[in-house]
């Protein structure tokens, strides 16, 4: 698996030497969408649940980046179309299909992970809307509503993790609503990664990378899963830590 993931790198870094640098953007997008729909396969043709949610993991890290290099190369006139799309598949349909095949009642699941893929189109179509009324041309700093990428970490991660269809169900359910709600959330390649220490960042990474590629080795992901659930349980709750600051220092 290391060995694909380098000689994709290496496939990637040749690719964009050869394409106009307004093109970038869209080339991450379209990644995101493949690796969406390949996580959809994933999920039909009934392999593990987790290397799914792997795709929609590297569609996260793609998503990261694909609006940081409109903003610095441009973009072409569909740009946003292709964002949207990508983030729709990766973070809803992928996400929704692993929230449907992880409950033990596949009807239970079904419903739950079409009320998910619902609020995320719905919270992408919201989106985009009022960005245009608004006439936001370039990226925002907060969010109204959970973003599609942090929702899918959460619910992701809930599915593979927690064997619990109760526990399971709740969480989803919340997600969902905090996705078509107007609680305000920071964005984090904006607001919050910017203010973490450059050498914070690179310790959490290249420890997360080590127990990922462990992980890989050993094919077992608890401990990088619940490195990825913690923080993104956190994430959820974090409008309601921004109002018992506000509070505190009113």
């Amino acid at each position: 698996p290391l060995l694909s993931i380098c000689t994709g790198l290496a496939f990637c870094s040749t690719t964009f030497k050869l394409v106009p640098n307004y093109w970038y953007a869209n080339i991450l997008s379209i990644m995101n969408l493949l690796c969406g729909l390949a996580g959809c396969w994933v999920v039909l043709a009934g392999h593990p649940l987790v290397y799914a949610l792997g795709l929609v993991f590297l569609g996260q890290f793609l998503d990261l980046f694909d609006g940081r290099a409109a903003e610095r190369w441009g973009s072409t006139p569909k740009g946003e179309i292709f964002d949207d799309v990508a983030d729709g598949t990766s973070f809803g349909l992928t996400t929704g299909l692993i929230a449907a095949a992880s409950f033990t009642n596949l009807w239970v699941g079904i419903v739950l992970g079409c009320v998910y893929i619902g609020a995320t189109v719905y919270r992408l179509i919201r989106f985009v809307v009022e960005k245009r009324k608004q006439g936001i041309l370039g990226g925002v700093s907060t969010f109204s509503g959970m973003p599609s990428p942090a929702a899918a970490l959460m619910v992701g991660t809930t599915c593979v993790l927690i064997a619990n269809d109760a526990a399971s169900g709740i969480i989803i359910a919340l997600t969902a609503l905090l996705m078509v709600s107007r609680m305000p959330y920071a964005h984090f390649g904006r607001s919050i990664l910017p203010k973490i220490p450059k050498v914070v960042r690179v310790l959490v990474l290249g420890a997360f990378l080590f127990l990922l590629a462990l992980g890989i080795h050993r094919d077992h992901y608890t401990v990088p899963l619940i490195l990825s659930f913690v923080p993104a349980m956190g994430y959820l709750a974090s409008p309601l830590f921004g109002l018992i600051t506000r509070k505190r220092v009113a």
